[in-house]
């Protein structure tokens, strides 16, 4: 999956529109847009400097094979100055799914927010008379199969359970990686002079141990010195890999967690305040950033309408 932003400061606060009149969900829910469109700035300047790269060696073993191997350098790493932006733009995406729990509660009750559990005993035990006491007891339901004990391959793959996690992070650690750059890596075809009983093999170091520098990232064998293959390898900010997003590219995450939570505030503004707000939110980022992927959120989130 890839985001690709188009983003200027000006541009930013051109597009935002004015906020007053929407509900308090879509205002948090705004200011995570800002946020993550100032992330992808400084990401597009920092990576347009190169600060990562792959460097090839090559040695000839006493058989006449050949070993191509290619290490990661890091030349610089991202800022840490970033680690609050990112916090601030979880931390309003979360937020904005409690201003919804809030506006689902006709304002009312200190302990009102959107509940995100792992373990349904715990939800169960809970939220009545704590989180939902006072939300509207028709939403109750919606709420609950949008739980992330309810994903089918349990509630750790479920991006509101990393939303949540995420967040809670953010209070007590740094959220960025600042010494990695995770890499994805292109095999093209095999190229030279080939002959009949070559033997090529490959070997790719496990992806937990991409994040250091000078790191094998690759490295393939050929019993033909005049046969190599072309790789290519591409760099990202990530997520630190200690961390529950473990080392995935820090815009993706960020994306798809912006379209999960707008399609959860979307869901539940159609069906119980269509025609009390003045306008449905907007999808996140229209006509600033394109998404490209082939992932079903339906399937990612555990998504499932009652």
């Amino acid at each position: 999956m890839l985001w690709l932003c188009r983003s200027d400061p000006e541009h930013i606060h051109r597009t935002v529109g004015p906020m007053a009149d929407q509900p308090s969900w879509q205002r948090k829910f705004r200011r995570s847009e800002i946020h993550f469109e100032q992330l992808a700035g400084l990401v597009q300047r920092f990576l347009a400097a190169s600060p990562y790269g792959a460097i090839e060696e090559i040695q000839e073993g006493p058989d006449g094979a050949v070993v191509h191997s290619w290490s990661g350098v890091i030349r610089e790493r991202p800022p840490a100055e970033w680690s609050p932006i990112v916090g601030d733009c979880l931390n309003n995406l979360r937020s904005s799914l409690d201003h919804l729990a809030w506006g689902l509660a006709a304002e009312t009750g200190r302990h009102t927010a959107f509940p995100i559990f792992g373990d349904e005993s715990e939800y169960k035990r809970v939220t009545p008379g704590r989180h939902l006491k006072y939300v509207r007891k028709d939403a109750h339901e919606f709420i609950e199969s949008l739980q992330p004990f309810r994903h089918v391959k349990g509630p750790t793959a479920h991006l509101l359970f990393l939303l949540d996690r995420l967040t809670n992070d953010d209070k007590h650690r740094e959220l960025i990686g600042t010494e990695v750059g995770v890499a994805h890596i292109y095999v093209g075809a095999p190229a030279g002079e080939k002959a009949e009983g070559d033997l090529l093999t490959f070997e790719f170091e496990p992806r937990d141990r991409w994040y250091t520098n000078g790191t094998t990232l690759t490295r393939y064998r050929t019993s033909n010195p005049g046969v190599y293959v072309p790789l290519q390898f591409t760099f990202d900010v990530a997520f630190d890999p200690e961390g529950p997003a473990i080392g995935q590219p820090l815009l993706t995450i960020l994306g798809t967690l912006m379209l999960v939570t707008w399609m959860v505030l979307l869901a539940f503004e159609e069906r119980f305040f269509a025609g009390s707000i003045p306008h449905l939110i907007a999808p996140p980022l229209e006509g600033r950033a394109e998404y490209v992927g082939t992932d079903t959120f339906a399937e990612r989130t555990g998504w499932r309408p009652t």
